[in-house]
């Protein structure tokens, strides 16, 4: 009954939830100006670029995998990819915009005003959890900016779902290793996507909580690196093996790197197409100069790269390939959240900062939760994204982003023209500290919450809940006792040095077991079986040398007479 109840309370609150209202045709959110359709033969083109950061993750974890593993990952990578963006699309579209038309003017998002909402809609709208409209994409003629939308959204929740198969990917079975695919990708990363590009909640703060613009992410990464980062670091805690270490004083040794081309061709594709990921995702225009994104996610890439490399280099003398290439990635991560709202030396200094996370986040898991990450879906991709979240709420200037997620269209904070605002600003700035870092803090743990403790709650229920009972012990049956009779009586003469002519010859094959399974050595032991076919010849041919016949009594001669 236990084990039952373990699985069904992750349901208690969406069962709750349930109880409250359905929001229909609630008021839309003022869309921004600069507001844009994502449509036109060049944005297609800009998307589809977007595929090389999945393609350059995946060429980076077999760059890390062991040999004879390398062909199984790469499969089982291609596989979650594939099975990631079909979920999204059967099921998770619509879970995500099914109420996008309550903030987005779009025409062909008029009819997407099904939203899910926790609180009765007289408390304002834009608390919203998740979509309720289905979309048929698959069957259904729709307009050509649905098809984008969902062609571009695809290719981050294929990511999502193929960063925790290739954390599981050679340490459990294919069957095992695949399945958080079409859960992150279908389910998790709609939710979180929901939140904060669908209208929902996050996204809204700004208007229902006053703080700051609501949540800030600009290409979405915390719903695709989080999310799967968190997923990954749940079933590695709860069903991955974990490293061995031989005691806590051993300094923690580097991950290897059984394919260093495959990681830097990764990390190089993957840096190609991260530009076209921050341009190709966003429903609303920052303003910026698609330059200054460029500048500053290259800015960011190599400050990750540096610190990583200078780090295992002052710490292990040799600079550490792996470990260099992932606080590259880590630092695009954290900079494509805030690459529109701060100035070069913002995403410099965020990108440094990623890159010793990184370092420091990879030493603290095998150390201390005991468990190798070597495809950086935690150190990397989970660290990153968390950094970079907080970052946005304490280094954003105010010159770009005006009227973000409807916040301050004409003014704000009573300034013209102020876009999204952290701690650290220029001259004419007026600065949004806490506001903005309290929304950004409240996002990163609400997604915490969606992409670690679900999962783990889930996880665990059913490892209990299929676990079998351990074999019974029949009573008076000691564990390690040998089984045959031979080798109890072989335990019952430990110790006793076996005399010539009275040991068998396959007594002495195998050294005594006592009853607690452990082997023990006579005395001269090692004596008799060096010498024992000696000392069986020498048996045979021997004759007694002295002493009566105690047949017949008579002396018998020895060799001197």
């Amino acid at each position: 009954m236990r084990n039952k109840l373990s699985v069904a309370i992750p349901l208690v609150p969406f069962l709750f939830l349930g109880s409250f209202a359905v929001a229909h045709a609630a008021p839309s959110v003022f869309a921004p100006p600069g507001t844009f359709g994502i449509t036109g033969s060049t944005g297609f083109w800009v998307s589809s670029l977007s595929l090389l950061v999945p393609l350059g993750l995946l060429l980076m974890a077999v760059g890390a995998s062991a040999p004879d593993k390398a062909g199984s990952i790469a499969a089982l990578g291609a596989v979650g990819l594939a099975t990631g963006v079909l979920a999204y699309l059967l099921t998770g579209f619509g879970l995500q915009f099914g109420g996008l038309g309550l903030s987005v003017p779009y025409d062909w998002a008029a009819t997407w005003i099904q939203e899910w909402s926790p609180l009765d809609l007289s408390l304002g709208p834009g608390w919203g959890l998740v979509g309720l409209r289905y979309i048929p994409l698959l069957w259904k003629a729709q307009p050509g900016e649905v098809y984008q939308l969902a062609y571009i959204h695809a290719i981050a929740a294929g990511t999502a779902g193929m960063i925790p198969v290739l954390a599981l990917a050679g340490r459990r079975r294919p069957i095992i290793a695949w399945l958080p695919a079409p859960i992150t990708a279908g389910l998790l990363y709609p939710l979180a996507g929901n939140w904060l590009w669908g209208g929902g909640w996050l996204a809204n703060m700004g208007n229902t909580l006053s703080l700051g613009h609501g949540f800030i992410d600009l290409a979405g990464t915390g719903p695709v690196f989080l999310i799967g980062g968190a997923v990954s670091l749940s079933l590695l805690l709860a069903l991955g093996p974990r490293t061995e270490l031989a005691s806590d004083t051993l300094p923690v040794a580097i991950p290897p790197v059984h394919f260093p081309l495959f990681r830097l061709l990764g990390a190089c594709l993957a840096l190609a197409g991260w530009l076209a990921w921050v341009l190709a995702v966003p429903l609303q225009d920052p303003g910026t100069p698609a330059g200054l994104l460029a500048m500053n996610l290259l800015l960011a890439a190599a400050s990750g790269a540096l610190v990583a490399g200078f780090y295992t280099g002052f710490v292990t003398g040799e600079t550490d390939p792996l470990l260099t290439l992932q606080g590259m990635i880590a630092a695009l991560v954290a900079t494509s959240v805030l690459a529109a709202f701060v100035f070069p030396w913002g995403s410099l200094l965020t990108g440094a900062f990623a890159g010793l996370l990184t370092c420091l986040g990879a030493y603290a898991l095998e150390r201390w939760l005991h468990v190798r990450d070597s495809t950086g879906a935690v150190a990397s991709h989970l660290l990153g994204a968390v950094w970079g979240l907080l970052a946005a709420g304490i280094l954003a200037n105010g010159r770009f982003g005006q009227g973000w997620q409807g916040v301050g269209v004409k003014e704000y904070l009573g300034l013209t023209g102020q876009g999204v605002t952290g701690a650290l600003v220029g001259r004419g700035i007026q600065p949004d500290w806490p506001q903005q870092f309290y929304a950004q803090v409240i996002g990163v743990l609400a997604l915490l919450l969606l992409g670690y403790v679900l999962p783990a709650m889930v996880t665990n229920g059913l490892r209990r809940l299929f676990a079998q009972a351990p074999p019974a012990v029949p009573s008076g049956e000691v564990e390690g006792e040998d089984e045959d009779e031979e080798g109890a009586a072989g335990d019952s003469s430990a110790g006793e040095v076996p005399v010539t002519g009275e040991a068998e010859e396959p007594a002495l094959e195998q050294p005594p077991v006592t009853a607690s399974g452990e082997v023990t050595i006579p005395p001269l032991a090692a004596q008799i079986l060096k010498s024992r076919k000696q000392t069986a010849a020498d048996t045979d041919m021997a004759e007694p040398i002295t002493g009566p016949d105690t047949a017949t009594g008579d002396d018998r001669p020895t060799p001197d007479d």
